[in-house]
């Protein structure tokens, strides 16, 4: 919109189509491509399935509206925080065996023996400031204002936000911040 008001409509036009080229040669064809990949080192199945496979679901989900982005937000949230608790535990599961333990909970305890002091946030509990920082005066003090600019002003966030009507994605963005 700006460069056709300020430079006319031709050359709006090609910036629009140059950007649009390069989105789709560049962009979309690495995501799909990686994504392919990594679904085939998993799977077996070969990479130019794999790449019409997420094509297609990819192509379901952006002409499924916000509802199926719900679900797949969802979805995708629940595989990431089953995956990182199982990631978690198989590495601490690793921990316990190089101590000749066994189990999770061996390996955090062997961990947190041998590295104790790697489980201090900022200041050590001996540091007079250590109830200050970090804790509430961090949160008060600093974390509002990164979460606000985050969850309001990071361009993926928004724009599936105003997907909804405008009170509720307020709402949704004061919330997640």
């Amino acid at each position: 919109q700006f460069l056709e008001q300020r430079y006319g409509k031709a050359v709006a036009t090609t910036m629009a189509l140059f950007w649009l080229g390069l989105y789709v040669v560049v962009n979309l064809t690495s995501i799909l491509y990686l994504g392919a990949l990594a679904i085939g080192s998993v799977t077996g199945i070969g990479v130019l399935p794999c790449m019409l496979f997420l094509a297609v679901f990819a192509a379901i989900i952006t002409l499924g509206g916000m509802k199926v982005i719900g679900y797949t937000d969802v979805i995708q949230v629940t595989c990431l925080v089953i995956g990182g608790l199982v990631t978690t535990w198989l590495a601490l599961d690793l921990v316990a065996k190089l101590g000749n333990g066994h189990g999770a909970l061996q390996g955090f305890s062997t961990l947190y023996a041998s590295t104790r002091d790697h489980f201090q946030m900022v200041l050590g509990r001996d540091n007079p400031n250590y109830m200050d920082l970090p804790g509430l005066s961090t949160l008060i003090g600093g974390m509002w204002i990164v979460n606000l600019n985050y969850w309001g002003c990071n361009q993926y966030i928004t724009q599936r936000a105003l997907g909804a009507d405008l009170p509720t994605a307020r709402k949704g963005l004061l919330f997640a911040a």
